[in-house]
């Protein structure tokens, strides 16, 4: 699973994008460098978190606290989970945090195959061999669609590449939920998470090749809310028009790259003994303590001698609230007995939801002036990343740094009209009169259910798993030998789709074996004839050609 993962750094839309220009303006690894130095080894994590926070400068410096105060009683306790979880900094020792900055978002080297985990062993994600699943969202800032997908592009020369490798990768891209909905939000784990959950442990059993992942007809609500989840095959074509054709800009950043390790090996070999050796613990931790994100916090702490009395005042307030379900505020001057100040503000309830009109004069003029706030706070945070973009374009795409970033290489990318010539498949090819009645059906199965009709929703999916995992004679076969079965048959059906076809009654010698498999294919398809489209009627018609059977023969 890649959740908004950004595996292509590099990619992105330009005057939408403006994150990945950030090394391009304020530096390259080093400066992770100096802030591990610094921290004694230790990169703080509290960095990271206060530029994500910078994307969205209404949500996080007036938003949210408008959000608590407008509704107290309901939002309190989320806004505590959210801002506890959300304070809870992460530290990285500096191997790293260098590691990331220099292999994905400087360098790309996920994507150009040329990152290592150790020397000599580069790490090439066309070797994963568990299925992928993919999700990116165009409302992620951080890590749009062409980020968390471009990779694909860059790793294959087309969707047959990926089916020669025998990979099944899955992507799915959401219109507007943004980079930490993908991850926490109810909405996204009620529905994508659910989909995505309930077709992990079949897709094993769909052909290689490329897919995204549809989740839609929704009915219902709530807990008894009801989906369809299904798996359309997709080109690289389909790939490139959802996340963006025009990648002609990534060529400033190898100039960046490179620039960046230049500077690295500067400062190690110049500063970074002289930094390391100043620091210490001591000041690592006063740094830490120091930062901004930790300072808003331990200000208003319990060390506070305000915050202390603030929370002996508020433990005496919420001791004397009335447990009653009621709203009503009772004046002191109205009851026999004298009340304390503290015990008559007590009885007051604060409101679950908001207790004035909508219309109400100040409560508009209240909207008025906080969406004055958000368009300048946002107008800000689009003019810093209007600003950011045109200094980077001003300085890399020069001709001198042009031709800098030049040495800068990446994997080579296989020419598409060769790949028939490549071993796997040369051998796969051997094999196409190879076999028998498990190869004719799993063979039947990709011609019928995945080539044809280029969709395959989940009941197919649990249709499809049944047969190849639980019913005679796939319930034998190790999970091994099935894969490779449907890798091979896959490259045959390809690669040479009028051969696989025609070699079928060779697989299948006895008339019961044909009734059988198509039998099975059926099923798998569906028995209404609207669970089939055309091309499908048109391939199995042309595999009863080939089996010589015809409808009477399997009913």
């Amino acid at each position: 699973m890649l959740n908004g993962a950004p595996v292509s750094a590099w990619s992105g839309e330009v005057g939408i994008n403006p994150m990945r220009y950030k090394a391009g303006v304020n530096g390259g690894t080093w400066l992770s460098m100096l802030s591990s130095d610094l921290n004694n080894g230790v990169f703080d994590g509290a960095a990271l978190v206060n530029n994500f926070e910078q994307m969205t400068p209404y949500r996080n410096y007036v938003g949210k606290y408008y959000d608590l105060y407008k509704n107290p009683q309901a939002n309190r306790q989320r806004f505590l989970d959210f801002e506890r979880w959300w304070g809870g900094f992460f530290l990285m020792n500096d191997k790293e945090i260098e590691w990331i900055v220099e292999n994905i978002f400087i360098g790309n080297r996920l994507a150009r195959n040329t990152g290592q985990l150790e020397k000599g062993v580069n790490i090439d994600l066309r070797n994963v061999k568990a299925p992928i699943i993919a999700f990116a969202s165009r409302g992620d800032d951080i890590t749009p669609p062409p980020q968390a997908l471009s990779w694909i592009l860059d790793a294959y020369s087309d969707e047959r590449d990926v089916e020669v490798c025998g990979q099944r990768i899955i992507y799915m891209i959401h219109e507007q939920v943004g980079h930490l909905g993908i991850f926490v939000s109810s909405q996204i784990a009620n529905r994508e998470h659910t989909g995505i959950a309930s077709i992990m442990d079949m897709i094993e059993v769909l052909p290689p090749g490329l897919y995204e992942l549809a989740i839609d007809h929704f009915e219902g609500s709530g807990k008894e809310k009801t989906f369809t989840v299904d798996l359309k095959r997709r080109t690289f074509e389909d790939l490139s028009q959802a996340i963006g054709k025009n990648r002609t800009d990534e060529e400033a950043f190898k100039a960046v790259h490179r620039y960046s390790m230049s500077q690295a090996q500067a400062y190690e070999h110049n500063l970074r003994p002289l930094v390391k050796a100043m620091s210490n613990e001591t000041s690592a931790q006063f740094l830490r303590s120091m930062h901004p994100l930790r300072l808003q916090r331990s200000l208003w702490s319990s060390k506070n001698p305000l915050a202390m009395a603030t929370s002996h005042l508020n433990q005496v307030i919420t001791s004397k609230v009335d447990r009653k379900k009621t709203q009503e505020f009772v004046p002191a001057q109205t009851t026999q007995e004298t009340h304390h100040p503290s015990e008559v503000y007590a009885h007051i309830k604060l409101p679950a939801i908001e207790s004035l009109q909508q219309d109400n004069l100040f409560l508009q003029v209240e909207k008025m002036f906080m969406d004055s706030v958000r368009m300048t706070l946002d107008f800000w945070r689009d003019w810093q990343g209007r600003y950011t973009e045109t200094l980077f374009f001003g300085i890399w795409t020069m001709p001198w740094f042009r031709q800098y970033g030049q040495s800068v290489g990446s994997r080579r990318l296989l020419d598409k009209d060769a790949l028939r010539e490549l071993p796997k498949v040369e051998k796969a090819l051997t094999k196409v009169a190879d076999g028998g009645f498990n190869e004719a059906v799993v063979r039947m199965l990709i011609l019928s259910n995945i080539v044809a009709d280029n969709n395959i929703d989940r009941d197919q999916l649990m249709r499809l798993t049944e047969v190849l995992t639980e019913q005679e004679p796939f319930a034998q076969l190790l999970q091994a030998d099935l894969a490779a079965m449907i890798h091979t048959q896959t490259l045959i059906v390809r690669f040479a789709e009028d051969d696989s076809i025609a070699s079928l009654s060779t697989l299948l010698k006895t008339k019961p074996e044909r009734v059988k498999a198509l039998k099975l294919v059926r099923y798998v398809v569906g028995d209404k004839a609207e669970d089939r489209n055309p091309a499908t009627l048109s391939i199995i018609k042309r595999i009863k050609t080939a089996l010589e059977m015809t409808d009477a023969d399997i009913k």
